[in-house]
């Protein structure tokens, strides 16, 4: 019998900044279900620079559309 694998579980190390203040840290998918990421959205991975979300290829598929 082959073991099963396990999916990585994604690691909550994004921040978004908005009105004037960090929030986080959420994964990938958070900042898409909770924040609702644009590509205008100012982010940042761990203690990373900010910028703008699309500018992060890691997170295109996440970007709403506005």
């Amino acid at each position: 019998m082959r073991p099963v694998r396990q999916a990585t579980p994604e690691v909550a190390d994004w921040y978004v900044f908005r009105s004037g203040k960090a929030e986080g840290p959420y994964t990938a998918l958070q900042l898409w279900e909770v924040q609702k990421i644009t590509d205008r959205t100012k982010v940042r991975r761990g203690e990373g620079d900010w910028q703008r979300a699309g500018e992060v290829s890691e997170l295109t598929k996440y970007l709403t559309q506005q």
